[in-house]
Formats: structure tokens, sequence, C-alpha cells
């Protein structure tokens, strides 16, 4: 696709839309809808449908959001927890705040609020991604902030509101003002002055304003207001201690900072009646510091205080938190909190996730109200009380990642108990007793559990025991589960009263060695759309999987034992990713040009011979080292927007395939983001008519290059063996290095023009160690749906000039920036060819006896 040259420091918009989305839970569902709609309206739509990914998002896909007019994120349960689409998010931002991108957030099936704050079902899909990645703090807040910001944007028409979830809203302000908020509350919707969507305090942009006025008419002196929320005035006030008794409330995002700011220890000396004060936004480890003393003094009125990244051992020594509400102070150096026993009567929320250096709790045995205790990344914490067993209003106890901890309760008394995680304690070999009736979620991921007690599986909704290698059994009890993670235990059977949980959604049974088959399913499963049994023992697929009614994902990847796939029954509508890689499959049953809404399918590394038919909704074709495959047709394939892999297919029918290609170009059988393929092969097809050796072509452009309808190009390319034992083998494993290709127009008089093009998006292709030692072709048609850049040359000669370009998702220091250099040195390019497609057909003196006779090899 053409561009203009790097000097225009925003790059060219290739794409109006660009589709950030959680695969597993919208990809075959609302954004399939979506991406089909815009395609209707002619809007050109970027939409990654690698559906296995990496960990780290690819440079490429950096470069399609930058190549975007609009990003539209579809916020879904399980978006958090993909640290890939946490960074896809934070680049969007970054691109909104320094270019001005448009970004349009869209909720699906989850509350606003619950992006906000990384609360419900949406934050514990967040917990489970901080706890499997073992993500830094530094890291986490990062993600916390980017999903803040992006849940605050223009939403569909609430783009001149602002707001504040509900029930924390409530709480704090029933801590400040008395039961009659809710009243007040009450009146304000009743005069529409505020409005609560989706459990949403909002407040227009227009009313917030008027009252930030009304606040500022207070006084000249910002010392002497009642709140301050302007980031010079909070920064004036606290470094030159101007604060008085008028000061109710404060917030600082500090990454509006311009500088690190430096508070004395008597900065709220003087602020008798704060009662509010929010630090929020930035580096946790960054931006505010007070004196290696602490704080002399901290308002003994305050019901709201949270500050990120608090950065004192502890409160001060007088602090009385008796009138606290909520505490938070994620990522923080804090040591320990306060001593003796203090009346926490009004205490409802404790966040002190993340506060590494946190070593002892205070006594809550007081805090009867106590309803959340966020404990994650406590790695110093050596005891949980025996009084927390009392606590009789916790709701949520999260204890992800606290390694030390060596003593807890034996039970929780609490009824309303509703989610409890613990993960990654070895020694934790029993489940503490849990009397509540309506415990929701429960994670106990790589402990040494041995089972969990039916009384407590009965309400759960979620269930994860990955990694606990000593579970043998499949859980009993199970009435109400939706989530069930079981992976890398050591599970051996699936009861065939699985089909019995009708609300089951996702059942992740990879690693599961010991596991040699799937049970029959003889009812339907109406809810049931992700199933993962890769990497497991698993011999056979019971042909019953067609009552999987919902299913849209299928990933036997690894299953080795597995040697043939069932025939379906019955059409498998919803089914659009099948991941078959790597098993002992060697043939697909015919039926498989059924599955409708198939986009992806993976078979490489298999036995298989031949490919039958295959749907043609398919997008994505991978099929890499398939040491036997010889024949496929991809004639039928008319949405292949994500191309076809055959490297190492050396039996493969190559004259076939590119006569397929070529008959699809002929016959406008394209998507519309174009075609690209891979395979073995040295010689350039005859129908790319100028052909060069090496890496440039010189060709004279015709005189009608106004009626160019697309480009095609053949690349000869050949990356030597490299060892194992050597450093560049494991830096390209560990860092994900993949290869991609620009070529540069060249005109007549041997300066550069202002053209770049760049092949697709799509790092499976060129993953270095599929590309081992052989020569290997890569073919590229892309429609031209943009200004035709070349027509202004019509008549002239000019020469194109192909570059490896070698990536990694981990190119930030000097050091890997030199190891890129010295891989992309490796790839050799040894031919090219090019190929202008006008508005007639191939030219006929190419004749089909011409194509069939080919020598590819």
């Amino acid at each position: 696709m053409a561009s203009s040259s790097t000097s225009n420091p925003t790059p060219p918009k290739k794409y109006d839309v660009f589709l950030s989305f959680r695969g597993e839970d919208t990809r075959f569902g609302f954004t399939s809808y979506l991406y089909d709609a815009l395609k209707r309206k002619q809007i050109l739509t970027f939409i990654d449908n690698e559906l296995v990914r990496g960990e780290e998002i690819s440079p490429s896909l950096l470069k399609a959001i930058e190549e975007s007019k609009l990003s539209v994120i579809i916020f879904s349960e399980n978006y958090a927890s993909s640290k890939w689409c946490l960074e896809e998010l934070e680049k969007i931002l970054e691109w909104r705040k320094n270019n001005g991108q448009i970004v349009v957030p869209v909720f699906y099936l989850v509350d606003p609020s619950h992006v906000r704050n990384q609360n419900g079902s949406f934050g514990d899909a967040f917990a489970r991604l901080i706890e499997e990645k073992a993500l830094a703090m530094d890291k986490v807040q990062s993600f916390r902030n980017a999903l803040n910001d992006a849940a605050n944007l223009s939403g569909w028409g609430l783009e001149k509101f602002e707001g504040w979830e509900q029930n924390c809203a409530t709480r704090v302000l029933q801590g400040c003002y008395g039961p009659s908020v809710l009243f007040d509350i009450s009146t304000l919707i009743d005069k529409c002055l505020i409005t609560v969507p989706h459990s949403m305090i909002k407040m227009h942009a227009l009313l917030q304003e008027m009252a930030l006025s009304i606040v500022r008419a207070e006084s000249k002196n910002p010392g002497k207001r009642s709140r301050l929320c302007d980031t010079n005035d909070v920064v004036h006030v606290l470094k030159k201690k101007k604060g008085s008794d008028r000061i109710e409330g404060i917030s600082l995002d500090t990454s509006e900072l311009s500088r690190e700011m430096h508070l004395e220890s008597d900065a709220f000396a003087k602020m008798d009646r704060l009662r509010f004060l929010k630090f929020y936004g930035g580096n946790p480890f960054s931006g505010l510091h007070l004196p290696s003393s602490g704080l002399k003094y901290l308002s003994d009125e305050l019901r709201y205080l949270h500050w990120t990244g608090f950065p004192s051992k502890s409160l001060p020594q007088n602090f009385n938190a008796e009138n606290l509400v909520e505490l938070d102070f994620y990522g923080s150096k804090i040591e320990k909190l306060w001593r003796g026993v203090q009346d926490l009567v009004n205490l409802r929320k404790i966040n002190l996730s993340g506060c590494e250096c946190l070593t002892e709790l205070p006594d809550l045995s007081k805090a009867n109200n106590l309803e959340f205790l966020g404990l994650q990344g406590c790695k110093s914490l050596i005891e949980v009380p025996s009084s927390f067993q009392c606590l009789d209003k916790l709701e949520v106890l999260y204890l992800d990642e606290c390694y030390n901890i060596r003593s807890l309760p034996s039970r929780f008394d609490s009824k309303v108990f509703r989610a409890f995680t613990i993960t990654r304690h070895p020694d934790m070999s029993k489940c503490p007793e849990i009397v509540s009736g309506i415990m929701n979620r429960l994670d106990l991921s790589e402990t040494s559990i041995r089972e969990v007690p039916p009384s407590i599986t009965s309400t759960l909704e979620a269930l994860s025991l990955r990694g606990c290698s000593n579970i043998t059994r499949f859980p009993e009890g199970l009435g109400d589960i939706k989530d069930l993670i079981l992976s890398r235990t050591a599970i051996e059977e699936v009861p065939s009263s699985i089909q019995f949980l009708i609300g089951l959604r996702i059942l992740d049974m990879s690693g599961c060695s010991k596991l040699k088959s799937f049970p029959e399913i003889t009812e339907p499963m109406k809810s049931l759309y992700s199933l993962n049994l890769s990497e497991t023992g698993i011999k056979e697929l019971p042909s019953s999987i067609h009552f999987l009614t919902r299913l849209q994902t299928l990933d036997m990847r690894g299953c080795s034992k597995l040697l043939s796939f069932p025939e379906i029954m019955e059409p498998l509508k919803h089914l659009g990713h099948l991941n078959l890689r790597e098993t002992g499959i060697k043939e697909l049953p015919s039926s498989i040009k059924y599955l409708i809404s198939l986009r992806y399918l993976n078979v490489g590394g298999t036995p298989i011979r031949e490919l039958p038919e295959l749907p043609p909704s398919l997008w994505t074709l991978r099929a890499w080292d398939c040491a036997s495959l010889e024949i496929v047709s991809i004639i039928n394939l008319s949405n292949l927007e994500y191309g076809l892999n055959f490297s190492k297919c050396f039996k493969l029918d190559q004259k076939a395939v590119i006569s397929d290609f070529l008959f699809k170009i002929q016959s406008r059988q394209i998507a519309f983001e174009g075609i690209e393929m891979v395979l073995p092969g040295s010689e350039i097809p005859e129908w790319l008519g100028d052909q060069g050796v090496g890496s440039s072509v010189t060709m004279k452009l015709p005189s009608n290059c106004h009626q160019l309808k697309g480009f095609a190009f053949c690349l000869v390319f050949l990356i030597p063996l490299i060892p194992p034992d050597n450093l560049l083998y494991k830096f390209i494993v560990d860092h994900e290095v993949v290869i991609d290709f620009e070529w540069h127009v060249r005109s007549k008089n041997g300066e550069h023009d202002d053209i770049t093009f760049e092949t697709g998006y799509d790092p499976c292709v060129f993953q270095f160690d599929k590309l081992y030692d052989s020569d290997h072709m890569f073919l590229k048609y892309e429609p031209l749906v943009f200004e035709n850049q070349l027509s202004k040359y019509s008549g002239n000669e000019v020469t194109f000039e192909f570059y490896p370009v070698v990536e990694s998702s981990h190119s930030e220091s000097d050091n890997v920036r030199t190891l890129l250099g010295e891989i992309q040195k490796l790839c050799k390019l040894k031919r090219c060819g090019v190929y202008l497609h006008f508005d007639e057909s191939i030219p006929s003196s190419i004749s089909d006896e011409n194509l069939s006779d080919q020598s590819l090899l």
C-alpha cells in the first residue's frame, strides 16, 4: 500500500478505523458484525485477525494504529485479561494524546464503571492477567490508568459527561455528609442535573464548569477555597504550604505534573477540615516525594484517602482513621499503616495492592463494615491476622502473589463473602472454610490445594485451579459455573455430566497431560463458546461435539496423539477459530466446508497430505511445516485478508496454488485488504513480467497508470539456518522476531520518491523460525483503494527497491536494536518481480499453458 515519506510526522491514513477488541469474546460475534457493516459502507477498517498472538503487541500493529483516522475500542468482559489488548489500548491513547486521533469506546455487555475501576467481572479478568503474567506493579498501574482514561472518553451519546461509579460515590459522600446524600442524589436526578446510566453518576461538563467557577469565586487565593482540582493550584498550595482550614477536598492527576514535586512533612498541617484527598495517575513510584521522616500531619476528618504510590513508610503517628470510608495506597512504599486498635466503623474499602514493602496489617477487628480488601502483590506480608475471619461484611479478599504469607485464617465467617483469590502460594494445601452461601469467584491457581469442597463450588461462577498439580479429579457441584480454568492440573477425566453445566462458557483444560479423552455430549450445550484442550493426551474427539452449539473457539494444538478430526454431523455455525497445529491429524473431513463462520484454521506441523474444500469465510490459513501436504485449493476462499502460510511445505503443488492465486486476481476474488502468501520456491512466476535479480527491478511505467487497479509482487528470499546455541537464535525466539518487507520507488533521476509500500500486518507469516535454510517466495496482491500515487509517473522509468525489515515487540534498548540489525543482514533477497494490474486481464500472450508449464522450484 502506498504511503508518503517519513518527512511528515503524522503517517498517512491507510485506514479509516482501527478495531481494538478481545478475540475470544467478540471476534466471531459483535466485532465480526461491526466489521462487515463497515466494509459494506466502504469504510476501510483494520482488524487484527491473528488469533494466536504472542506476549507483546507487534510493531506492525502499532503502525496500523498510527495509520488509522479513528480507533474503536470494544470493551468486553475479558478484554483486560489480554496483555496484548492493554498494550494496544495504551498505544491508542498515546496516539490520541499526541496526534489527536479520534477514539470511541464501546462497552459490550460490560458496565463502564467496571472498566474505569477494574471491578466486577471485568476486574476479575484484569486480576487474572496480573497473576498469570506476574506483571510489575508499575505496568499494572499503567494499564489501570489507560483503562480509566479510556472509560472516561466520549461514548455513544455521552460525549460531554464525566462520571463516578455510583456505589463508590454514594459511599464516600455519605461518609462526608451523612445518610441524606441518597435523598440529595435523587433530587439532583429528578432535576436532570445529574444522570445515572450504567450505575455511573454523571454530570454534564457545562454544569461541572459552573460548579468550579463557584469554587474559584470563593477566593482569589487557592489556599482559601473549599476544593482544589486544578494542577497548578494544588502544586502552589502544597509546595508553598498555603493551605487553610477552608480546604475540604484535593484532587490531583500526578501525570499532569511537569516535574517531580517534593513536599515538606508539614504540607497538610493547616488543613484541619480536609475530607477528600486523591492523588492518582502516573507512575506509582515517581511524581510526588516526601522527606524520609514522612508526613507529620493528616486531617482526622479524612473520609477518602487515595494516594497512588504513597512514598512514605507509614502514616503520621497521630493519624486517626476512624472517619475513613476508603483507603487506597496502590503501589506505595508503606510498611505499616497504624499501630493499635482503632474504631473503624466507617471503613468500607482498603486497597494496598502492589505495596511490596508492607510487612504487617493493622488490627481490623473493629472494621465491622469492611467490604473490600485488596492485597495483591504484597510480597513482604507474612501474616493475615486471624481476626479477619470475624469481618462479617467482607465481600472481596485478594491475596494474589503474597508469596511469604505463613499464616492465614482457617475460616471466613462473612455470609456475604463472594470473591477470594490466593495464587502462586505453593505452601497452601487446604482451602479455608468459607461459610458464605454466595461465593461466586475463587482462584487458587498455583497452590498445592488437593480439592475444593463442594460446599464452596455450588455457587461459583468462576473457578481457577490453573497449575494446581495436586488436583486429580474434576471438581464437583459446579451448578452455576461459567468460567472453569483447570489447565496444568493432573485431572485424567472430564465427566459426561459436564453437559449439564448449562451456564458454562469457558472450559480450559490445556496442559493436562494425563487427560486422554473428552466425553460424549448428548444434550446441546448452549453457552460454551471456548474449549481449550491443547497440550493434552487426548486421542480422539467425539462426533457429538456438534452439540456444542455456541462453540466459537476450539484449540487442540499440541495434541500429538490426536490422529483424526470427526465428521461434523451438524454445522457448528459459530465456530470461528480451529487450531489443530502440531497434532497427528492426517486428513480433515469434507464436512469442514460447512463451518460457515470459520475465520482461522491452523494445521501447521501436521502430517496432513491434502486439504479438502474449505469454507469461503476463512480469513487465515496456517499450514507451515506440513511435510506431506501436496494438494490445496484456494479458489473459493474469497475472504483471505490475512494470508496463507505454506512455508516448509516442500511437497506442495506450487504451480496449482500460484495458478489459483493468479485466477483470484484476474477474477477480482480478492478481499478488501488484498491477499498474501508465503511458500517454498525460487522462481518468480512468468506473469510477473518485470523481474530483477537481487532486491530491485527497473521498469518503464505505461502511459495509462491512472487506470491502475492494484499491485502484485513476488520476492524470493533466504534466511540461513541459525544454530540453537547461537545468541541470535535465542533472541529470535524470546523476542518474537518477525520479518516484514518495504519497497520504495526511485525515479529516473536517481532520487527516492515520496512513495513507500509496505507488506501486510501479519507477523505470523514471517516468523524466522518457520523459514530457515531454504528459498521461500512471498507473493502479495493489494488492490488500490486510495489515490493512485504512481499516476504522475506515467510513461517514465522507475526502479522498485525492496528491503527486509526485521522487527520485534522488544525494540526499545540499543542492544536490541543492534541485534535486530545483525538479524536483518541475514535475510537475503535473491529475486523480485512486480506486476501492475490494470482494468484488463493478464496479457493474452501469457497463456494457460505457459502458466502450467512454469518451473517454480
